[in-house]
């Protein structure tokens, strides 16, 4: 019985009903992290750490499900996995202005990544020819792609690989070869915790604060 509430809970009809502790936790398979995500959500001075907090489960969700319907057409979740680099920066570092998107998603991925994230990123996760690519060229890149859906309608042209045992792919993007590692699992990953992370930092108290990075490291 208990099972069967918790894979509801991950995955239920609709995202409003969705439970983004325990969602968080099951991405992120960290045991107790939505003990500690639930007791944020409660708390009357953390509304900025909650938004982020349940803003990008939600939108992670949709990303998910939208994979199933798009195999192999990953800019769809680029899309959303963009949207929540840009509102969770803009939300941490109170940014109250309009535009300054391409900004606030290269502070994600440079300023925001945990540890944990940052180990996902193993040598060579993407590479071109020059070597490794940075963090923020890995921002430009999903930005970029995320804008060729928005802006031209282009969804088809760039994938990430679908499980760690598949071989790396290659892929040609504005006159640039890729070869890629990583995995949109991975990514998916490396976006969540960058989110808790900026969730931290947007926190009022020390306590929770402390408790939640300590899940990161």
């Amino acid at each position: 019985m208990n099972n069967h509430k918790i894979n509801f809970s991950i995955n239920p009809d609709h995202v409003a009903v969705l439970d983004c502790p325990k969602y968080h936790e099951y991405v992120l398979d960290i045991p107790n992290l939505s003990v500690l995500l639930s007791e944020i959500l409660k708390h009357p001075n953390e509304n900025r750490a909650s938004t982020i907090i349940k803003t990008s489960a939600r939108l992670s969700w949709i990303a998910e499900k939208t994979s199933q319907f798009a195999a192999g057409r990953d800019i769809f979740s680029f899309n959303y996995f963009a949207i929540i680099a840009e509102s969770s920066a803009k939300i941490c570092f109170v940014f109250k202005k309009k535009g300054e998107s391409r900004k606030h998603c290269r502070r994600f991925f440079n300023e925001l990544l945990p540890n944990k994230a940052k180990k996902l990123l193993v040598k060579d996760y993407i590479a071109t020819f020059q070597g490794t690519i940075s963090t923020q060229e890995l921002a430009d890149l999903i930005y970029n792609l995320r804008c060729d859906l928005a802006h031209e309608g282009n969804y088809f042209h760039f994938s990430l690989k679908d499980n760690e045992n598949q071989v790396p792919l290659g892929e040609i993007y504005r006159n640039e070869i890729f070869t890629i590692r990583l995995t949109l699992n991975d990514l998916k990953k490396v976006v969540l915790l960058g989110a808790l992370n900026a969730a931290s930092f947007s926190m009022n108290s020390q306590g929770l604060k402390i408790r939640l990075k300590s899940f990161l490291e």
